[in-house]
């Protein structure tokens, strides 16, 4: 049976269902972020489940039509997003943001700009802290690794 992330019922959910006037700790992110995932938020009628599936059905369509450069990347992409969508599936649509890159380089900025809470409507100095205290927590750095290993990937064209 599929453990569901905690953080999806605790923070994430609420903190889109409550945007923008979510507390400082659901979901610290950029209002990019917020731009993204209120939509799934929405679809998924607060169930952690319906948040998972609508997140996996967007990537899948990304898969799909979106034409890879190569087949490390797909694997790679692919390989990575699976493993956030059953272990933070907030990060997936940092993921998909990743792919402007293609489009052009300096998009690159965008999925930074949406995993920071720039933007963020929640009080400044409470949501940067958070955020600035979360990032060495546990084993966050490897979540941030794979993210970056995506990031890398597309800014060199592979």
């Amino acid at each position: 049976m599929m453990r569901i992330p905690a953080d999806i019922t605790r923070a994430i959910l609420p903190g889109l269902g409550s945007f923008p006037h979510q507390q400082f700790w659901q979901a610290p992110y950029g209002l990019i972020w917020y731009l993204v995932n209120k939509p799934i938020g929405i679809m998924s009628r607060g169930s952690p489940i319906g948040y998972i599936f609508w997140t996996w059905a967007v990537t899948i369509a990304l898969i799909y039509f979106v034409p890879f450069q190569s087949g490390l990347f797909l694997l790679s992409f692919s390989g990575i997003a699976l493993f956030h969508l059953f272990k933070a599936a907030w990060n997936v649509s940092i993921l998909w943001l990743c792919l402007l890159g293609f489009v052009h380089p300096y998009l690159l900025a965008v999925p930074i700009l949406a995993k920071l809470p720039v933007g963020n409507p929640a009080p400044f100095r409470q949501t940067w802290n958070h955020v600035l205290h979360a990032i060495p927590y546990k084993n966050s750095w490897f979540y941030y690794l794979t993210i970056a290993i995506i990031w890398v990937m597309v800014a060199i064209r592979i």
